[in-house]
């Protein structure tokens, strides 16, 4: 919950003034011009800019409008008034209870919950991994039951006796034998939204990211194209399934996962045997190898190196999972940036290709020769960004293709070298994702 700052108190009190001269004047309806102006001044202030745009603020506040009774329709001045009381007072309280918290459950659906010998998994940060088939009270609530035939609602007398007629076939729940990421982020409801994907959804999807990195890295997840395939000619549904519920309101919604990003988790599973079966995983056996993951989500925000290795985490993910040789090789590179960059004066005058070199090179170099290899090795592959980025070429030609997994394989070096000295890890703790196996070079 935030408080409004007296800036953003007096326009409330200054429009809900303007709104109320206008009923009295028989206006019906919200003041366009003078709901504009509040909204721009309310957002001037964080966190509500990160939450809303004008848009949204005036659809929120038309819902509230619409929730009182008699507003705009009653006659009568004292009942007119009282409403114009009761509005300034649910305007005023609704905007306060916002960031809410919201639980955002994201579905891993190649891995397969009869392996899993847990119900619920803590993770730092109110992050839980959670398993549908569990028989809590908590999670019949929240999962989808089975369902055929039709559904007669004629009988409901309350929203809510309709709402659990309609829990079949409801898109707010969990699917049943599903093992999901629960994470707890700050914001607003995305139905309220009436523009972009809400942020507290990217901050979900790019924690997943981060847990999918690192179990795909530390040997607890392995990653096949084949795996996606079945899973996706298997009659299972065609999307992977994102559901966002308030900690503390009615407020439900659900989306998908980005459509590469989706395609991508389809394939990840438990790693299997030679003999083509996957062992159980046992709840002391997740503790002690997320570890890393555990440790690196607790690092404190305002630890600018770990916000960069989160950054240059995701820019991995995009790269691998990207439709496009383009977008492939310029994720990849910005990925590097991310994490090698700066902005100080110093490394603006040396250029950024060769301060990202030099930086490269004696990260992961351990002769002179070998770092003027890597240095070439980098400058390369940003040569060839610059051509498809200006438009000079669109695609690669086949014997130069190998520069997007070149770029990717260089992210994901400086990623594991990285990670292992700020964790105070062993240099082979993280060294299992195969990204050749995980999307080979003839799929862009």
């Amino acid at each position: 919950m935030a408080c409004l700052t007296s800036q953003q108190a007096r326009a409330l009190k200054n429009y809900c003034r303007e709104c109320v001269f206008a009923w009295t004047q028989g206006f019906a309806g919200l003041p366009s011009e003078a709901t504009r102006r509040f909204c721009e001044a309310f957002l001037r202030d964080a966190p509500w800019s990160e939450i809303w745009t004008v848009e949204d603020l005036g659809s929120l506040i038309w819902e509230v409008s619409r929730e009182v009774d008699g507003l705009l329709t009653s006659n009568d001045q004292a009942s007119k008034s009282a409403s114009c009381d009761l509005w300034n007072a649910r305007l005023r309280v609704e905007l306060e209870s916002y960031p809410r918290a919201y639980h955002v459950y994201v579905e891993l659906p190649g891995l397969d919950p009869d392996l899993l010998e847990i119900e619920r998994l803590e993770l730092p940060e109110e992050v839980f991994v959670l398993s549908t088939s569990a028989t809590s009270q908590e999670m019949r609530r929240l999962v989808r039951p089975e369902w055929s035939g039709d559904i007669d609602t004629s009988q409901a007398t309350t929203l809510e006796e309709f709402r659990e007629l309609m829990r079949p076939i409801s898109s707010f729940l969990l699917e049943p034998d599903s093992i999901y990421l629960r994470f707890t982020e700050k914001g607003a409801m995305p139905g309220v939204l009436s523009t972009e994907r809400p942020s507290l959804l990217s901050r979900a999807i790019t924690r997943t990211k981060i847990f999918v990195f690192f179990g795909l890295e530390l040997g607890l997840f392995e990653r096949r194209e084949i795996f996606r395939e079945r899973h996706h000619a298997s009659g299972n549904r065609t999307i992977v399934h994102v559901a966002v519920h308030s900690t503390s309101h009615h407020g439900q919604a659900a989306t998908q996962l980005p459509r590469d990003f989706e395609n991508f988790v389809r394939g990840i599973t438990f790693p299997m045997s030679d003999a083509g079966t996957s062992p159980s995983v046992s709840q002391r056996e997740l503790n002690e190898r997320l570890q890393p993951v555990v440790r690196f989500m607790q690092m404190p925000s305002c630890n600018e190196h770990a916000e960069r290795l989160a950054a240059g985490i995701e820019w991995l993910i995009d790269s691998v999972t990207a439709e496009s040789q383009m977008m492939a090789l310029v994720q990849a590179c910005i990925g590097l940036e991310a994490v090698l960059g700066d902005s100080s004066p110093a490394g603006f005058e040396l250029g950024i290709t060769a301060r990202l070199a030099e930086r490269y090179a004696y990260l992961m170099g351990c002769s002179a020769s070998e770092r003027t290899k890597l240095k070439e090795d980098l400058r390369a592959v940003f040569a060839k960004r610059g051509d498809l980025v200006h438009a000079r070429r669109h695609r690669l030609p086949p014997y130069e293709a190998g520069l997007i997994r070149t770029s990717q394989q260089m992210l994901q070096a400086v990623l594991r070298k990285e990670i292992a000295l700020l964790l105070e890890l062993s240099s082979d703790s993280l060294s299992q994702m195969d990204i050749e196996r995980i999307r080979p070079l003839h799929n862009f």
